[in-house]
């Protein structure tokens, strides 16, 4: 079990043995985690769980769920969604090595190590913009057009866009 853990956590193992341009990006995000892992810039956003979401499944699983759930979801539902989603497999995947007890719970685990709203939300808006930037830009954030009665100091409801549609 433990060879097959070992296996998903290689991006050439997770991403498909055929070239093509989407998984050249999502190669690319994998290369900006990693800088960005190398220069501690993770570990001062994320100092409890940094090695950790150095993994390129968080990647693909953030590229598919805003593929999956871009028609229906707005921009801060879709980074929340993401956010647990991720920390939840860093649960499991905590659970699954020992490293934490078996019997402690998902929101034990939440409510231990202090990780409330925000710190999922700041997960979940660092992982869709790194599919966002610049050398492998899959997604785009745009600003919707404010109608008359809606102000612009209240929040900024951005909206996740697809930049090409033939990339898959």
């Amino acid at each position: 079990m433990d060879l097959i853990q070992k296996k998903m956590n290689q991006p050439k193992n997770v991403l498909l043995h055929k070239r093509s341009l989407i998984n050249d990006m999502l190669l690319r995000a994998y290369d900006t985690l990693k800088i960005q892992h190398d220069n501690k810039y993770t570990a001062k956003l994320f100092p409890l769980f940094y090695d950790d979401i150095n993994n390129v499944r968080y990647i693909v699983y953030t590229f598919s769920e805003c593929l999956a759930l871009l028609p229906r979801l707005k921009y801060n539902n879709l980074i929340i969604k993401i956010g647990n989603g991720i920390m939840l497999r860093i649960y499991l995947d905590r659970k699954y090595q020992n490293i934490i007890s078996s019997h402690l719970t998902y929101e034990d685990f939440k409510s231990s190590n202090n990780i409330d709203f925000d710190i999922l939300v700041k997960l979940g808006i660092y992982f869709v913009d790194l599919l966002s930037q610049f050398p492998h830009k899959i997604f785009n954030r745009v600003l919707p057009i404010l109608r008359e009665q809606e102000s612009f100091y209240t929040k900024i409801p951005y909206e996740l866009v697809m930049l090409k549609q033939n990339k898959i």
